[in-house]
C-alpha cells in the first residue's frame, strides 16, 4: 500500500440508514407528510472521485447524496455546486448524526403512489442519469454541396 495514499474510507451506507432511520422514529415521526410504504435506504452509493455518491430514499424524500472524504465544515444548508458526468447540480450541505453530506434533493415529499419498488426504481433511474453523460447533438443533414464538396466546402470563386 502506497503512504502516500489514504485509504477509501469504507461505504457509508449503513451509517445513512441509522443515521436517518433515527431521524424518522425522532423528530420525523407521525409527520403527515411521511409515506408508510417507504423504508430509509441508501441507494447505489458508489465512489465518485474523493467521495461516495449515491441516493438516499426515506418516507419524506429521495435525494441524491454525496459523502466526502474529507467533509467541509459548512453549516448545514450551504449551498454548493458540483460538475457531474449530466453537468452541473446544486447540493445543500447537511449534517446527518455524525455525517456531513450533501444532499440534491429529487422529490419531497414522495406522493402516497410511489410504493417501495417504484420508489427504488426511481432512485436507481435517476442516478443512471445524472452519472451518464449528455448525448452530442446530432449532425446537421448534409446539403447536395457539402455532400458533393465535402462539409463546409465553398464553392470556387
Amino acid at each position: 500500500m502506497n503512504p502516500a495514499v489514504p485509504p477509501c474510507p469504507p461505504d457509508p451506507s449503513a451509517a445513512l440508514e441509522a443515521a436517518l432511520t433515527a431521524i424518522l422514529d425522532g423528530p420525523m415521526r407521525d409527520v403527515p407528510i411521511l409515506n408508510p410504504q417507504l423504508p430509509v435506504a441508501a441507494i447505489g452509493l458508489r465512489r465518485l472521485g474523493p467521495a461516495w455518491f449515491g441516493a438516499l430514499l426515506t418516507p419524506w424524500f429521495v435525494n441524491l447524496v454525496l459523502v466526502p472524504d474529507a467533509a467541509p465544515a459548512a453549516a448545514p444548508g450551504t449551498a454548493a455546486e458540483f460538475d457531474l458526468p449530466c453537468g452541473t447540480l446544486g447540493f445543500l450541505h447537511a449534517h446527518y448524526g455524525e455525517l456531513r453530506v450533501l444532499c440534491c434533493s429529487l422529490l419531497s415529499p414522495v406522493p402516497p403512489l410511489y410504493d417501495e419498488a417504484g420508489a427504488r426504481l426511481f432512485a436507481a433511474a435517476a442516478l443512471d442519469a445524472v452519472l451518464t453523460p449528455p448525448a452530442p447533438p446530432p449532425r446537421a443533414a448534409l446539403s447536395r454541396r457539402e455532400l458533393l464538396c465535402g462539409r463546409g466546402a465553398r464553392p470556387h470563386e
